[in-house]
């Protein structure tokens, strides 16, 4: 029997946030400056390569062969992919968005929350990119990183969660990100940041369950962005 595949989930996500927060940080900086504004998003945008990079270097340092396999597999494969699959994924997010917003709208607020915001479109390839470059970081080492930790779905959901929020705290000192909007309305960064990336257990470990379904493919996990 094959020796199983050694992580070292300690020293990735210490250089994901190092290589995210680094140009975060400057971005924050450079918001604050009118004659800077131009920077800011490439700056910003560096920094989610963060997950990325780091899954790199710990794939090229490691001399275990089968990883990089794993990984290409990843990106290039379609094992285990099928619409019924990619529509479960895409359930675990639509479903309590639609029933947050009918209970809004339930307490008597607008129903315009249903419609589709004019910014939606322009956005949404900025969004899909940012969400790939992330993703290729967590799916093809973070998660298995802390499974190698714990082989149960509920340690390995909450650590990630609880990471994942983390991770997301230096956008809230960029001027004009969402969630720095977030911050300007009231409210600590921490517990901001906590209840806006750490779903409900349920929802991290249904996706974690079938993103394994699928193979662990990086970019079926962009689908709920």
């Amino acid at each position: 029997m094959a020796p199983s595949i050694r992580y070292s989930p300690q020293r990735f996500f210490a250089l994901a946030f190092g290589l995210s927060w680094l140009p975060w940080t400057m971005a924050a900086y450079l918001s604050h400056l009118p004659d800077k504004q131009h920077l800011v998003m490439a700056v910003a945008l560096a920094g989610l390569l963060g997950p990325a990079l780091a899954a790199v270097v710990m794939l090229r340092s490691s001399a275990d062969s089968r990883l990089w396999q794993d990984f290409r597999s990843r990106i290039f494969s379609l094992a285990g992919i099928t619409p019924g699959r990619l529509l479960l994924m895409l359930g675990f997010i639509l479903l309590p968005l639609l029933v947050a917003t009918w209970l809004s709208v339930r307490a008597g607020q607008s129903s315009a929350q249903f419609s589709l915001s004019h910014h939606f479109l322009p956005m949404l390839p900025l969004a899909l990119i940012a969400a790939l470059l992330e993703e290729l970081g967590w799916r093809s080492y973070g998660v298995d990183s802390l499974r190698s930790l714990w082989r149960m779905l509920l340690p390995v959901s909450l650590a990630f969660s609880l990471l994942w929020a983390l991770w997301h705290l230096p956008l809230f000192f960029i001027d004009g990100t969402y969630q720095n909007q977030l911050w300007q309305a009231g409210g600590s960064i921490l517990p901001i940041s906590l209840s806006a990336y750490s779903p409900p257990p349920s929802w991290p470990i249904g996706f974690i369950t079938v993103a394994n379904a699928v193979s662990r493919r990086p970019f079926c996990s962009i689908l709920p962005w």
